[in-house]
């Protein structure tokens, strides 16, 4: 007997629901863990999240871009590009990384920026 559309979609909705609250659970542990003290869990779970939100997108971003450029990189080592295909393959990874490079800057800057205003 095949599951009716309404209830996948009803499945979905709860394993979403259980799969955020576990996330937050597992933010709220990792507070307490670092955590010595009424002021010490929310400074440590800050330096958490600033390498969450600047450091892994930041090192995720540049994996993406070696990965995608990995082939016509190959391709330039081993001579097979010509001169327009080298300028373009440079501009391609001068654009790529600089993109990754300023939107982990901006989740710094927001991250630092929104802390001191809560402060």
């Amino acid at each position: 007997m095949a599951a009716k559309p309404g209830r996948r979609l009803l499945v979905a909705a709860v394993l979403f629901v259980v799969g955020m609250t576990a996330f937050f659970a597992a933010w709220f542990g990792l507070a307490v863990l670092f955590g010595d003290g009424e002021d010490g869990g929310a400074l440590a779970l800050n330096t958490v999240l600033v390498g969450f939100c600047a450091v892994l997108p930041l090192l995720v971003l540049i994996a993406v871009c070696m990965l995608s450029l990995y082939r016509q990189v190959r391709r330039r080592d081993a001579g097979l590009l010509d001169e327009a295909g080298k300028r373009l393959l440079n501009a391609e990874m001068n654009w790529l990384l600089a993109f990754a490079g300023a939107l982990a800057a901006t989740m710094l800057v927001c991250r630092v920026a929104g802390s001191v205003v809560g402060a």
